[in-house]
């Protein structure tokens, strides 16, 4: 998948050169200009089409069109020139590669789902994976979820089902004499997602008070509107998982901060 804003981009900045040369009446056949724009446009199309076939696949094939006919005392003395009037096709199929892809990245807009929507739905549904992760066809060998680097690994993968630019521990910035590392950032959505699991000695008030540091750290950092927290709890070792989202799930300092806790059990 090509990055969709880099493509707009490069749209946008093939568009104006074309302007820019076309205005150049008559241009010679062998412009070097020319032949850039036209090498540009077959990389832009053909990154078109790998963003998605279904909807790019159709443009059409163009080839540089032929030098202007003229009279052949013009002709030999010119050795060929293309006229703004011969730079239609291509200046059409850009138009039209542009108009295609602001109407795709609108319904793209449009159909995709909301970040923080996603990320509840993949914890809610954390611990059901697990389980039938365990379930494999003839005792066949398997992810065994037992430590937070576990959590990670698979919520990772999961993640990527839905997000493109995933980054992996991030350093943060520098709080109380020191830093850390986050364990995803969502550079797009400028998300960052938080794993924990409980174990005997990570306990209710030590998850709520790690929490808080959380917070506190991405507050500062450039990359993070959203800090979500996914708390995975199989034993049900937290009493008042509600109790938990409740308190920390709210606005810090301009930071919105999401904790799910699952299962509820």
């Amino acid at each position: 998948m090509q990055n969709l804003e880099k493509i707009g981009a490069d749209l946008q900045v093939l568009l104006t050169l074309f302007k820019t040369s076309a205005e150049k009446n008559p241009l010679h056949g062998n412009d070097p200009e020319l032949k850039r724009l036209w090498a540009a446009y077959g990389k832009l199309r053909a990154d078109l089409a790998a963003t998605d076939e279904e909807w790019f696949g159709d443009l059409r094939e163009l080839e540089i069109p032929e030098p202007a006919e003229r009279d052949n005392e013009y002709h030999a003395s010119t050795g060929g020139l293309y006229f703004a009037s011969h730079l239609e096709p291509l200046q059409n199929e850009l138009v039209r590669a542009a108009t295609l892809f602001q109407t795709y990245l609108r319904r793209t807009n449009e159909d995709a789902p909301e970040p923080t929507k996603v990320l509840k739905f993949l914890a809610k549904r954390f611990h059901r994976v697990c389980r039938h992760l365990r379930e494999r066809h003839s005792d066949r060998g398997t992810i065994s979820v037992e430590d937070e680097y576990d959590v990670q690994d698979l919520f990772r993968s999961l993640l990527s089902i839905y997000f493109e630019d995933i980054r992996k521990e991030e350093w943060t910035p520098s709080y109380a004499g020191s830093s850390s590392r986050m364990d995803f950032l969502l550079k797009t959505e400028q998300v960052v997602v938080e794993t924990k699991k409980t174990r005997s000695s990570l306990t209710e008030k030590r998850i709520g008070e790690e929490l808080i540091v959380d917070i506190v750290k991405y507050c500062m950092h450039p990359d993070c509107k959203v800090l979500f927290c996914f708390v995975y709890d199989p034993e049900a070792r937290i009493a008042n998982p509600s109790g938990l989202e409740n308190d920390l799930s709210k606005l810090h300092n301009g930071l919105q901060v999401i904790v799910v806790v699952e299962p509820k059990t």
